[in-house]
């Protein structure tokens, strides 16, 4: 599992192992710069490759990895899924269980909902919803939390319990079975998601807790609980933080 930073234009990497360290930084360039909101990594055409998907608020761009850190043909849409423009945020992965990540939007301030959208006959054009939850503060994450080879998603609360709660997904768009469980108040935190020591389970951090760039991430015990805490000190605490599998 590694680390992705995009800061203005160059996408920068940091190779995960096992022991959730993450070393040896690389930096790659998309063909232009975004002025972007939110930004997720997956593999949406499933070929293998990592792609890389930015938000800007009202749009979506997709652009389609080539091997060896390098983007070609891209794709943009429309996505305003019931938000208030500006508000929404990225999500990305297998939700319908058919070996392609599907790209997700949750809507805090809007309705509440979780939107999804797979890439089929060279668009992103079906959309699934699943309502949740309504909240300004909230922050999105998603990811197999319980190790069943099902993608969940959940909701990190930072200024209000300090909580995060998980639904658990079932391969067609419908998630139950919530869990709740304590992680920390931190106001202005940025929340990530993603298999940080390679068990098959993934894991929860938060970023920018003190606003001083730093990432503090949890392993995962495979029932919505998250321990053994670790620290990575980042360079920066601007761009947009992505997790994924890299090449």
């Amino acid at each position: 599992m590694h680390f992705l930073i995009r800061m203005v234009c160059p996408i920068y990497i940091r190779r995960g192992s096992a022991e959730g360290v993450f070393l040896d930084e690389t930096a790659f360039l998309l063909p232009y710069s975004y002025s972007a909101q939110d930004a997720v990594g997956g593999d949406f055409d499933g070929d293998g490759i990592f792609d890389f998907a930015v938000y800007n608020g009202l749009k979506v761009t997709v652009w389609f990895g080539k091997g060896g850190g390098a983007f070609g043909g891209s794709v943009e849409f429309d996505w305003y899924a019931n938000l208030i423009p500006g508000l929404g945020q990225l999500l990305s992965g297998d939700y319908d269980g058919d070996g392609k990540d599907e790209l997700g939007l949750y809507s805090p301030s809007g309705d509440g909902c979780f939107y999804f959208r797979s890439y089929r006959l060279a668009s992103f054009s079906s959309e699934y919803r699943h309502c949740w939850s309504k909240s300004n503060s909230s922050k999105a994450i998603s990811g197999d939390f319980n190790g069943d080879g099902m993608w969940d998603i959940g909701l990190y609360n930072p200024n209000r319990l300090g909580n995060i709660y998980i639904k658990y997904g079932d391969n067609q768009y419908l998630f139950n079975g919530q869990t709740a469980t304590h992680y920390g108040r931190y106001d202005n935190a940025e929340a990530f998601s993603g298999d940080f020591n390679g068990d098959g389970v993934t894991d929860f951090g938060v970023r920018n807790a003190n606003d001083d760039g730093k990432l503090e991430y949890r392993f995962s015990n495979g029932n919505g609980a998250f321990t053994e805490g670790k620290q990575v000190w980042y360079w920066s605490k601007n761009g947009i933080l992505v997790t994924g599998k890299y090449p």
